[in-house]
């Protein structure tokens, strides 16, 4: 039965189902294409803009994914679609297979340098396996997955990245590694080095940097004069960014720019709203750490401290600072298109365990609170996007009602509870197995 669901999901992203029928388009699988062809041809990427479906769109990434991007020109488009649908289902699939394995493996306890765990069972994850596969039709028929299909973005792939230095318990690379290539293909991955920096852990810090250098120095030898181009004038270009009030625009400046069409006045907000946010994130996560490490020096405890931090990490510890983590790409940067939300997959679940783990751990109006995050999340990153709900683009949304300009904030606003949740309940999100 599932199987059968999975199919007609992904039949519905390959053909316009409820228009004429016909293979369906993907502008930005297009647009990185037309960016590997240019590499390929020896343009210059930043030189034009690219002419896809009738309308010329600029190719906003750095050089090194234009390099990458050139794999794509070995097929047909129609080849190329079919590959990106696929490839981001099972990444979504290995996503979800991962986070789940944080709350199903009974082995959870270690930090990620202690050598010493038993390794992961490898019917936990062929359990997680299972479950992220029962729930992924329900997945990709979100609106951040739905999105990311129907342009054709990368994000899964650059979540995928981020999973494998944060939420894969045991590794054979060095931590951090995989984040800079996140980062060297698209900016906003770099703030997960914070996850490393928050929990003293240095080693893949610096891992991190060195990565993301290393990545970005090869896009650099490669084409040299397209990195100057983007690195000093195409990274400071504000056209490179769409409407910052779009409904789409889920971000601390989308929400702003919503209540206001005075620019100088968005730069102004978005400034001191995102210095205090950022405060939010640091306080959530630190808050945290010490309640773990709290636990862990407390009687009876493992005692276990070491300079990269609590080794107390529960089944929730790791997921909430990662997703934690993401938010400050997803509410502070100009621009969050709701595609960009596929974070949504690690809030969901790790909500959703932290209120079933914590039931006879905090008082009830607590884990009533937390339910109510979790659901609210399932709902509006599922069936009740709010914000496609009311007249959008041409700023339309601009002629909002101020009940509308909230609403039509629900990814931002459900950010916020996330981290308030997070900051007021820290002991729920450090809960073992009850």
């Amino acid at each position: 039965m599932v199987t059968a669901v999975l199919g007609l999901v992904l039949y519905y992203h390959f053909f316009d189902v409820f228009g004429d029928g016909e293979f369906r388009y993907h502008i930005d699988l297009d647009v990185y294409r037309s960016g590997g062809q240019a590499f390929v041809r020896g343009f210059g990427l930043y030189d034009r803009d690219y002419p896809v479906r009738g309308i010329n769109l600029p190719f906003t990434y750095p050089p090194l994914a234009a390099i990458l991007f050139s794999t794509l020109t070995w097929f047909s488009l129609t080849t190329d679609t079919l590959l990106m649908v696929f490839t981001t289902a099972a990444m979504t699939w290995w996503c979800g297979a991962v986070l789940i394995n944080h709350f199903t493996d009974p082995v959870h306890t270690s930090s990620a340098d202690d050598k010493s765990a038993l390794p992961a069972t490898t019917s936990s994850f062929k359990r997680a396996g299972w479950l992220s596969y029962m729930i992924l039709p329900l997945v990709l028929l979100g609106e951040p997955f739905t999105h990311t299909l129907s342009f054709g973005q990368i994000n899964v792939f650059l979540m995928a990245l981020v999973l494998l230095d944060t939420a894969v318990k045991r590794t054979r690379w060095p931590r951090g590694i995989f984040i800079g290539l996140a980062a060297a293909i698209k900016l906003t991955p770099a703030v997960f080095g914070l996850f490393f920096l928050v929990k003293r852990d240095w080693k893949s810090a610096i891992t991190c940097a060195a990565s993301g250098v290393a990545w970005t120095a090869l896009g650099w030898a490669i084409l040299p004069h397209d990195s100057k181009d983007y690195w000093t004038v195409e990274i400071h270009n504000p056209d490179r960014i769409g409407g910052l009030a779009y409904a789409g625009n889920q971000s601390l400046r989308g929400m702003i720019a919503r209540f206001t069409n005075d620019y100088t006045l968005q730069s102004r907000w978005w400034v001191v709203l995102s210095v205090l946010t950022f405060g939010l994130i640091l306080t959530a996560m630190v808050r945290l750490i010490r309640t773990a490490s709290n636990l862990q020096s407390g009687p009876g405890a493992d005692n276990r401290v070491s300079a990269t931090g609590p080794h107390y990490e529960g089944q929730s510890f790791t997921i909430a600072l990662v997703a934690a983590t993401s938010l400050v790409a997803l509410l502070l940067s100009p621009v969050s298109w709701s595609h960009h939300w596929v974070w949504f997959l690690p809030f969901v679940i790790v909500t959703m365990n932290v209120a079933w783990n914590s039931r006879h751990i905090i008082p009830r109006w607590q884990n009533n609170v937390l339910w109510g995050v979790a659901v609210v999340g399932l709902m509006i990153s599922t069936v009740t996007p709010f914000h496609w709900f009311f007249p959008n683009s041409e700023n339309q949304e601009l002629q909002w009602s101020l009940i509308q300009k909230i609403v039509g904030s629900d990814y931002v606003l459900w950010g916020f509870l996330f981290l308030i949740a997070m900051a007021l309940f820290p002991r729920a999100f450090t809960t073992e197995k009850s």
